[in-house]
């Protein structure tokens, strides 16, 4: 309530901030005006006008504009006077009525944070309120909230029939400053992420009835979640990689400065599978060893691998070329600390040094120069080639990461001096990949060691050399009996095939500079069409939001227009009243003075006083009812100069109403026939662009399968060229070509069903599904023996090997050391016709049982007494106890049996990857993925140590790691696939073709 002094009449003024008014009765000479503080009530605004009772009397006050609810502002009041000659807001600052929906989840008494005008404000709840109400806060200019108000605890579906208010999930792509769309009650709704927000959060929107821009957008303060993720091998800065947090699989995007196992910070909302927000958890340096390359010394710099990242290091005082010292890496990849670990002795250099002398640095460079050679085609990392360098035939190792077409930068002597029987080896100098020491693969060289060391490393130096000069000497001497009549057919034919490569190499130069400007060319032409394609998207969804923003604008302006009619009509009305009271008062006032004057006039009858009373009165009531006469006229002529201003108003809004009528009748039209010219013209594009995909789709079709019939080719040359064949065949694979003929119950469901027809009634449904059958305890151990023997009988009597995959594997091992590793416990490779001592099962085998405790060692038997049993099961020879097969089914297995194979098995392995001229061959037949630990984890550590590996498999193609150079996964479904890959290298021409289809 306000309270406000009004004048005695009880007559209304229009009151404005900063104007003084005057009123009859007042004088220009008045004394200075009286100042009272009044705050404006709740849920009125500028130019709103609000009725206060003053002393029993209502007054009306206009609210100032830059005022509102809370504001206070200062009434100017003449003495003796009770009408505000002005109004002026004390301090200047606006308020604002906002309405605010009550966040889920909080009571009466709590805080939560709201955005208003760009400012976060705390709100406590007040009491009778809780989630979903609905409350009014009064903000002035400064955002400090003056008041909280209940709306009378509205409900959040209340509040919707004003506001349709209602919860959003942002949806996934979507960040601060992105708009998306919202569909509330049939109509779509523009919506913008507000600060602090991602893909998940909840925010609430509240948008007016019929309106499609919300007028509320308010965080739901979702409590963030805070996880750590360490970066995996491989995944460095600006990638992505895939981690499980709080049980979902989200993907992370490395921030830059951050690799292999840093640990990262992840912030998750509770709702959504994006991260808020990735940052860096600061940890430990990563310590790498580093071997310093040939031919540098203490100051000197040179670049090293660091995690994908060129580091330029220096080499630090006491070190020199083979020297390994130690840096300290952060996690943005720059060392913050170099040490020396060890340096190569003396004479190791003085043998690994080309000539077997030690060259300087200025040597070096006045010596030196580079050359660029390209590696021909069908040779891959750890391979030898020759070369012609400066009129000189070379031996080139090719260098890891290299493939056929890789350009190799190669260091030699400027001015050679040695015959071509004594070429110096070229250094490599290629960046070196990131599981490689930096200088790994260079003649590493240090400056000669310390007086007391020096006489007997030279000692020994000078001892090995006088034992390997004899050596070479004796094996030069037979090597000259040997080969004398082949050298020169051999040199002819090295001579032409070296020709031949360069030739290749040449054709294959020139065909990948040829496609890698078509390829450009066509990206170009893609990048315009694509970007015409966003730029007609864009002008149309520009149209559409500008036709939409005019729709809003207009509803706007006509609801503005009734709600104006309608508080004109209402405020007329009310004037009206307060007149009808006035006038009602007004008459009361002058009855009441008639009867005082008449009770006085009667008192004094008698005395002059009386008289002159009487005569005063009776000028008094003349005057009155002039002035009565006189306002009656001037309503009269007010009424009617109203009543002809509402017409005029009422015709004008009519032509208005008409005349908008037609001006959107007629945009309307437009827009529609422009969006149909350009539904047109999208629909045409649509088809270009689905039609240049279909082609690209094509190329990439043809590409994958030249890729394809590249890998065939390179396993087939890998093959034909071995010289040790390592072959592990999986169990039950339909593409391991020992597999069973025609009954393949480990994986087939209608061949495990014919020949096991009661263990599908108990749920099993193939031989894989049997591997637990030992630890079901629904069956008992005799019915367990039902299936285990006759399992073991058809796999080791009578299901038949395929003699046409046994006859492919006897032509791959034909001639060559050989080994089997096998993971199927049938006994089907020594059934194949494979040597036993050959052949290594880790798996076991059904041929034998063995005691289930086990109660010793030896307690393993053969199975050929209980082939034929059907009833019952087996009891152990030595305890009487139950038995199981000798089969990896559970912990109780015993390996005895197999340790010989074993030991066979590594003390071959070692032998191939020790022998300098051994070339071994790992074919892995569809076995990686079933038992990893026991054959895809050891096969791919005997690839790393330098053998190729040729996996094949039959449903896709199979994975092979990235770091492997020389290994290929092949898709191998049928035998005339296995076939084409043992005959595909015997054609050259066929190989140099594929080749060169691959590097097109």
């Amino acid at each position: 309530m306000i309270n406000i002094v009004v004048p005695a009449d009880g007559s209304s003024v229009s009151v404005s901030p900063g104007k003084s008014l005057t009123h009859p009765g007042l004088h220009e000479e008045a004394q200075p005006d009286v100042q009272i503080d009044v705050i404006i009530p709740d849920g009125y605004n500028a130019g709103d006008t609000f009725v206060a009772d003053i002393k029993g009397q209502t007054v009306e006050v206009e609210v100032p504009e830059g005022c509102g609810p809370g504001s206070t502002i200062t009434l100017a009041l003449p003495p003796g006077s009770s009408t505000p000659i002005s109004v002026t807001p004390r301090d200047g600052k606006k308020a604002r009525e906002l309405d605010i929906v009550v966040p889920d989840g909080y009571k009466p008494g709590e805080a939560f944070l709201v955005d208003v005008h760009g400012k976060e404000m705390e709100i406590e709840v007040p009491e009778g309120c809780a989630g979903g109400s609905v409350i009014t806060i009064a903000v002035p200019g400064d955002g400090t909230p003056i008041s909280v108000t209940p709306r009378q605890a509205q409900s959040r579906q209340e509040a919707a029939q004003q506001d349709h208010v209602l919860d959003v999930v942002i949806p996934e792509g979507h960040k601060p400053g992105d708009v998306f769309f919202a569909e509330i009650n049939g109509t779509q709704v523009e919506v913008e992420v507000p600060e602090g927000c991602g893909p998940g959060s909840t925010i609430t929107i509240a948008v007016p009835e019929g309106g499609s821009s919300p007028t509320r957008v308010t965080p739901r303060v979702d409590r963030m979640k805070e996880f750590e993720v360490t970066i995996p091998e491989g995944v460095n800065g600006g990638e992505t990689f895939l981690a499980n947090v709080d049980g979902k699989e989200i993907e992370v995007a490395v921030p830059i400065g951050c690799g292999p196992g840093s640990v990262l910070a992840v912030a998750m909302p509770a709702t959504g599978s994006t991260p808020i927000s990735v940052t860096p958890r600061r940890q430990e340096p990563l310590e790498l060893d580093v071997t310093i390359p040939y031919g540098l010394s203490p100051g000197e710099t040179f670049l090293a691998d660091i995690q994908g990242k060129g580091v330029e290091i220096e080499v630090p005082e006491g070190c020199g070329p083979g020297s390994v010292i130690t840096i300290a890496v952060p996690a943005d990849g720059t060392p913050i600390s170099v040490t020396p670990r060890k340096a190569l002795p003396v004479e190791k250099a003085q043998e690994q040094a080309p000539e077997g002398k030690l060259q300087t640095v200025e040597e070096a460079a006045g010596e030196a120069k580079e050359i660029g050679v390209t590696v021909p085609v069908g040779y891959g990392p750890g391979d030898t080639f020759r070369a012609d360098v400066g009129g000189r035939e070379v031996d080139i190792l090719v260098p890891q990461g290299c493939r056929p077409g890789s350009v190799i930068t190669m260091s030699v002597e400027a001015e050679p001096q040695a015959s071509e029987s004594e070429n110096q080896e070229a250094q490599v100098e290629k960046e070196t990949p990131p599981d490689t020491k930096v200088g790994e693969d260079l003649l590493p060289a240090q400056q000669p060691p310390a007086d007391a060391d020096e006489k007997v490393a030279v000692e020994a130096a000078e001892a090995a050399k006088k034992a390997e000069e004899d050596k070479l000497a004796k094996e030069a001497e037979e090597a000259a009996k040997r080969t004398e009549e082949e050298r020169l057919a051999k040199e002819a034919e090295e001579a032409a095939k070296k020709a031949e490569e360069a030739r290749l190499a040449e054709e294959g130069e020139e065909a990948a500079k040829r496609a890698e400007e078509e390829r450009l060319a066509k990206e170009a032409e893609e990048a315009a069409k694509k970007a015409e394609a966003g730029r007609l998207a864009k002008e149309a969804q520009e149209a559409a939001m500008k036709r939409a923003e005019e729709e809003r604008l207009a509803r706007e302006a006509e609801e503005a227009a009734r709600k104006a009619e309608e508080e004109r009509l209402a405020k007329e009305a009310e004037e009206a009243a307060i007149r009808r009271a006035e006038e009602e008062r007004l008459a009361k006032e002058a009855e009441e003075a008639a009867r005082k004057a008449e009770e006085d006039r009667l008192a004094r009858e008698k005395a002059e006083a009386e008289r002159k009373a009487e005569e005063e009165r009776l000028a008094a009531e003349a005057a009155e009812a002039a002035r009565k006469a006189e306002e009656e006229r001037k309503a009269k002529e007010a009424e009617e100069a109203a009543k002809r201003s509402e017409e005029e108003r009422l015709a004008a809004e009519a032509a208005r109403k008409k005349s908008e009528e037609e001006r959107k009748a007629r945009e309307a039209a437009e827009a529609a026939q422009k969006a149909a010219e350009l539904a047109q013209k999208a629909q045409a594009e649509m088809k270009a662009l689905e039609a240049a995909a279909a082609e690209r789709a094509a190329r990439r079709e043809e590409q994958e399968r030249l890729a394809r019939e590249g890998d065939i080719l390179a396993a087939s040359k890998w093959i034909s060229e071995a010289t040790h064949v390592l072959i592990c065949a999986g169990s039950g694979s339909r593409s391991a070509p020992l597999e069973v003929s025609g009954d393949c119950v480990f994986t087939n469901e209608s061949d495990f069903a014919k020949h096991y027809p009661w263990l599908v009634q108990q749920g099993y449904k193939s031989a894989r599904h049997c591997l637990d059958l030992a630890d079901d305890e629904k069956l008992s151990l005799d019915e367990k023996w039902r299936f285990w023997s006759l399992h073991a009988r058809n796999a080791c009597r009578d299901f038949s090997v395929n003699s046409k995959c046994t006859q492919l594997l006897r032509q791959i091992v034909e001639g060559k050391d050989y080994f089997v590793y096998s993971s199927s416990a049938d006994g089907i490779c020594s059934r194949a016709g494979f040597d036993k001592d050959r052949i290594y099962s880790p798996q076991g085998n059904w041929a034998f049982y063995q005691c289930m405790k086990p109660c010793s060692r030896d307690s393993v038997f053969s199975s050929s007494s209980v082939l034929e049993q059907t009833e019952g099961a087996p009891k152990c020879p030595e305890c009487g106890g139950p038995c199981v097969p000798n089969v990896r089914l559970g912990n109780w297995f015993s390996h005895k049996m197999y340790d010989d194979g074993r030991d066979r098995f590594v003390q071959w392995v070692e032998r191939c990857t020790a022998a300098q001229s051994a070339k071994l061959v790992v074919v892995d037949l569809d076995s990686c993925f079933n038992t990893e630990r026991l054959t895809r984890f050891p096969l791919e550590s005997i690839a790393r140590a330098g053998a190729a590996l040729v996996r094949c498999a039959a449903e896709a193609v199979p994975f092979v790691p990235l770091d492997l150079q020389r290994a290929v996964g092949l898709q191998v479904q049928t035998l005339e696939q296995f076939e084409r890959l043992l005959t595909a290298s015997s054609d050259g021409k066929e190989l140099a073709t594929a080749a060169e289809k691959q590097i097109l």
